[in-house]
């Protein structure tokens, strides 16, 4: 009686597995993509839901208080971030501050309020950009010595306020502005300092002016442009307005080429092709980069009755 002979396993050869490596690799590289773009749709998606809840609160405090908040009050120099924080489930934070003490990082303002910028508020960052902190990866010669807590850079701001347009617009006429330091401010948008500014001011249509857009993009060298979120101006309201911004540039162009003064730092994102805004009616929407210039400045106009729509 013969006995069958034992089957041999067959192991795999050495050309056989770098042929099932390259294969895995391809399919990474393939899949990869997809991967990361639905990654970031989900990262843009969550900030433009973050604005949807901004624009949701600016509403409630006017149905509270009359009017959109001021971008800042000069006698405690903080932004309109601060006032809305009741209106977006931070009544406890709101509760820390003490809003008749004078500059917001000196004296007992540093721990009364200017401790506050220390707390990450998420609401207010878009999760595409790399700056939580108000110098994140930034070089040691770019620390703005003023917004820092007792040594420590606090957290930062995503979203501004539009205080409108400035400079010519597509009528030919000129935007009105206020001539002072770092740009000035506009003064036909919806924030300025110590303005409060009613929906029954927004004679162009809320559904075709900006409320507060987008400003996430991180740029290394330039990263100090970034301040506390709860940061507004100077006493005087005659420098920078840290919470806001006036539409002079188009979006996503880049500081560096601009070498521009803070006011009229463009909106910019980490999005591809564009950034996200909320309008006066709290509708989202992201616009394009290469939205015409006097288009975008007219739709960041509450009075201008250029008659032009976002549609």
């Amino acid at each position: 009686m013969s006995v069958p002979l034992r089957s041999r396993r067959r192991a795999f050869t050495l050309v056989e597995l770098l042929v099932v490596v390259a294969i895995i690799g391809v399919l990474v590289a393939l899949l990869l993509p997809a991967v990361q773009s639905a990654r970031e749709a989900a990262r843009r998606m969550k900030c433009q839901n973050n604005l949807k809840q901004l624009g949701i609160a600016l509403h409630n405090y006017h149905d509270v208080y009359g009017s959109f908040p001021s971008g800042s009050i000069k006698s405690n120099q903080t932004s309109w971030h601060a006032f809305i924080l009741p209106f977006i489930e931070q009544q406890a934070l709101y509760n820390q501050f003490t809003f008749n003490q004078g500059a917001y990082n000196s004296g007992t303002n540093q721990i009364g309020r200017g401790a506050n910028g220390l707390i990450r508020i998420n609401g207010y960052l878009c999760p595409s950009s790399q700056a939580d902190k108000m110098q994140t990866n930034t070089p040691p010669n770019n620390v703005n010595t003023p917004d820092l807590v007792n040594g420590v850079a606090p957290f930062t701001t995503h979203y501004y306020g539009s205080m409108g347009p400035k400079g010519s617009g597509l009528g030919g006429g000129t935007y009105n502005f206020r001539n002072v330091g770092q740009g000035g401010f506009g003064q036909q948008g919806i924030f300025e300092v110590e303005s409060r500014v009613r929906i029954s001011e927004i004679t162009d249509g809320t559904a075709n002016t900006i409320l507060v857009g987008e400003n996430s993009y991180h740029d290394q060298q330039f990263g100090s442009r970034f301040r506390n979120w709860m940061r507004g101006t100077d006493a005087n309201g005659t420098d920078s307005i840290c919470g806001c911004r006036n539409i002079i540039n188009a979006i996503n162009t880049r500081i560096a080429a601009l070498s521009t003064v803070y006011n009229d730092i463009p909106m910019a994102s980490h999005h591809s092709s564009g950034a996200n805004f909320v309008f006066c009616d709290g509708a989202v929407k992201f616009l394009s980069q290469n939205i015409d210039l006097g288009t975008y400045k007219a739709i960041a106009s509450r009075d201008g009755n250029e008659g032009v729509t976002i549609d």
